[in-house]
């Protein structure tokens, strides 16, 4: 489907791609030129267009908007992609060499759109700036990172605090020509710098636009040219997808609603893990082996289908399932086991039945749960409901409260509860520390024993059975400190996710899916990725209405 935008854009190209061949080789840098950009203007009519906030930066560092933060994916390239899995693809990097604290980057002949080369310079000063963005989370992914420096090799040698094995996935952050910052358009408007991705911005007299990069490292995109829908707000952009005036919408659905945009749909991969966190310091729930209970006694694909609306997995561990790295270590069920759940309750104490129907022990205690969860978030409420009734069934009486987020954060913070209900997309390295601490919420207890070597073992010995070292480790969590050891180099990510599956301290429900909706005019197969909505766009085409 062809918008609104094409006549008005059609008018301006012609000239503008001429001006655009004359100054490509301004620059100081070696250049090279391009000789099949199009100059047919059917062929520059937009054939699909895309939501904009002309307001916004295209800076990948200070855009605020969704549509500016998108559309810079288009337009920049990272030393590597992350593909679904977790799986890195090099990109401006032709090589990545971790060892231990010291990361060795050597770059690919990779062009920007003006033609010319990417340098190791223009890397540096990027990483640097996402080393201190505010907007997206490359400062948090950089947490480990002492400095980066060129080499006599004209290397990137990227210093880290501690070792990180999978350090390399967060290596995506975009790359652009740094000279190129600062550049103003006729109105004294800031440009975005150039970039090496698969589309290069333009603007002319009101119009925006995105045009194919002919120097993109896999070929230029099929889809030519895009057009730019300037939207001020989301509420702009939504009521743009609800008349079809946009043709590719994705959302994370982290609002627990739906795009009103027809056409064809995707269901995205999310690294979002939603969870039960247990109070490990008091209740029932500091038993190990009731949590256990709890988790066999979860219908994780009910909660998935019934909370979610189908668009959620359920998880049979933190990680996707899809993860190289976890294969074999993920072993929770997606339906209940009534039976274990009840033969965990009784070996925990809670035999026999009272006249409610719920589990006591000899004293006529109930085994009983309290679940809080942040009730300005729709999706939590009926995660909690569903679970309230799927642990009744097995004799635990669980009552839920929804808290305004902060009361939830304070309540958390403060250990009053039995069980929450909180959702963490799970960094890149597989670092699950700040999964076991709510994020920051929650003091753990690293402090005994303190792990100083890589080869050092669990309390017990190597082989130790895990639920007896976790039953004698009072207020210590035998997770946490195996989550602390692999964030700072010394263990690994399978005695982490060993410790999770004997001590449930957090106890996995399902992750949730973003979904992509795109123009039925759009032919292809695109695969949307959380980091990149339009990966795959350079393979699509939009067939010539005429």
């Amino acid at each position: 489907m062809i918008k609104i935008l094409r006549n008005r854009i059609g008018t301006v190209l012609l000239a503008l791609v001429c001006l655009t061949i004359g100054l490509s080789g301004c620059s100081s840098q070696p250049t090279e030129t391009i000789t099949d950009v199009p100059t047919n203007t059917d062929v520059l009519e937009p054939q699909m267009v895309l939501a904009y906030t002309a307001a916004d930066s295209l800076n990948p560092y200070f855009a605020k908007t969704q549509a500016n933060q998108e559309l810079a994916t288009l337009m920049y390239d990272g030393l590597i992609v992350l593909k679904e899995g977790y799986v890195p693809e090099y990109r401006i990097a032709s090589n990545i060499q971790n060892q231990g604290t010291t990361v060795t980057v050597t770059l690919s002949r990779t062009l920007f759109s003006d033609g010319s080369l990417v340098t190791p310079q223009d890397v540096q000063q990027c990483m640097r700036e996402a080393m201190k963005a505010e907007t997206l989370s490359y400062a948090l992914d950089f947490q480990n990172v002492i400095d980066v420096i060129i080499n006599e090799k004209n290397q990137l040698e990227i210093y880290l605090k501690h070792p990180d094995p999978y350090f390399i996935n967060f290596l995506d952050f975009p790359v652009y020509k740094v000279e190129t910052v600062g550049q103003e358009n006729t109105d004294n408007k800031d440009l975005p710098p150039l970039g090496s991705g698969r589309y290069v911005y333009h603007e002319e007299a009101g119009a925006y636009w995105l045009r194919a990069n002919p120097r993109w490292m896999k070929g230029a995109p099929k889809i030519k040219m895009i057009g730019l829908m300037n939207l001020p707000d989301a509420e702009a952009v939504a009521h743009a997808q609800h008349v079809g005036s946009i043709d590719w919408c994705y959302s994370d659905l982290s609002s627990n609603t739906f795009p009103s945009m027809n056409g064809k749909t995707k269901q995205v991969t999310l690294p979002n893990l939603v969870y039960l966190g247990a109070n490990m310091h008091s209740g029932a729930m500091s038993n190990r082996v009731i949590r256990a209970g709890v988790s066999a006694a979860l219908n994780r694909t009910a909660v998935a289908e019934n909370a979610y609306f189908g668009v959620a997995k359920s998880a049979s561990g933190p990680f996707t399932t899809n993860v190289k790295e976890t294969e074999g270590l993920q072993v929770l069920s997606p339906t209940a086991d009534t039976e274990k759940a009840i033969a965990f309750f009784e070996q925990a104490g809670y035999k026999t039945l009272n006249d409610q129907g719920y589990r006591v022990n000899q004293s006529g205690i109930e085994l009983s749960a309290k679940i809080i969860y942040n009730r300005e978030n729709s999706a939590r409420e009926n995660v909690a409901t569903l679970i309230a009734a799927q642990l009744g069934v097995v004799g635990c009486k669980a009552t839920i409260s929804g808290l305004p987020y902060n009361e939830y954060k304070t309540a958390v913070s403060k250990g009053h509860y039995d069980l929450y209900v909180a959702e963490m997309a799970i960094p890149d390295n597989f670092d699950l520390y700040p999964l076991l601490n709510a994020g920051g919420l929650i003091t753990l207890d690293v402090s005994d024993p303190v792990y100083q070597g890589e080869n050092e073992e669990l309390p017990g010995g190597e082989g130790a059975d895990l639920g007896t070292v976790v039953e004698n480790a009072g207020d210590n969590y035998v997770t946490a400190r195996a989550a602390n050891r692999y964030r700072n180099g010394h263990g690994s990510l399978t005695e982490v996710v060993s410790c999770l599956n004997q001590e449930f301290p957090i106890i996995p429900i399902c992750h949730r899916m973003g979904m992509l909706i795109y123009d039925d005019s759009i032919v292809g197969e695109p695969k949307p990725l959380s980091t990149d909505p339009f990966f795959g766009i350079e393979h699509c085409t939009v067939p010539d209405e005429s």
